[in-house]
């Protein structure tokens, strides 16, 4: 069997064959499957089933570079269409992302606004109709600014009040100080007599 495989091996490289004789043997047995050989140089892919009928194998051989050409046209489609989805997808993401910071850099900024003291500017409608977590953010902001605006003017209010009410107080001391001095003179021309 040994001398056999080595006989046929031999008759095939004679013929121009490399690697052909384990699939010849498949053949013989009835077997179906692929393989690869070398004829002449050439690389090939065989296919093969049996006849069982006749108790023959029939094969199909076709040049391998011929039958992996439409590969390498695959694998310029494939690359083409992951360098569109990449590029598809930078783009998707840059603009999800400048959605996502602009506003938060808007925001950033309002806060530092209002962290210096100033409470007169409102954010913009664009931001507090939003629907989302920023929308809550800018109508927060809102909420901040009307609320300590109204609490400074309040403040303001209540120290007018107050300065109204220390400059009553201050007449009637005078008032009273000097009804006091004329209550002194009285009593003091009174104890005189």
């Amino acid at each position: 069997n040994i001398r056999k495989s080595t006989s046929s091996e031999n008759a095939n490289s004679e013929l121009g064959f490399k690697g052909f004789s384990d699939i010849q043997e498949k053949m013989m047995k009835g077997q179906k499957g692929f393989g690869e050989y070398v004829y002449n140089g050439v690389a090939k892919v065989v296919g093969f089933a049996p006849i069982e009928e006749f108790q023959w194998s029939i094969a199909v051989t076709l040049d391998k570079a011929e039958a992996l050409s439409g590969l390498s046209h695959l694998k310029q489609a494939f690359l083409f269409i992951s360098l569109i989805f990449l590029l598809s997808g930078i783009i998707v993401a840059y603009i999800i992302g400048t959605g996502i910071s602009r506003p938060i850099s808007h925001l950033a900024n309002h806060c530092r606004i209002i962290s210096d003291g100033d409470f007169s500017k409102n954010m913009e409608e664009k931001y507090t109709k939003r629907r989302d977590e920023i929308g809550d953010l800018a109508r927060g902001f809102n909420n901040i600014n009307i609320n300590v605006s109204k609490i400074i003017r309040n403040v303001v209010s209540e120290a007018s009040s107050v300065s109204k009410a220390i400059e009553n107080v201050n007449d009637n001391m005078l008032g009273l100080s000097s009804e006091i001095e004329r209550m002194s003179g009285i009593i003091g021309n009174l104890s005189s007599k």
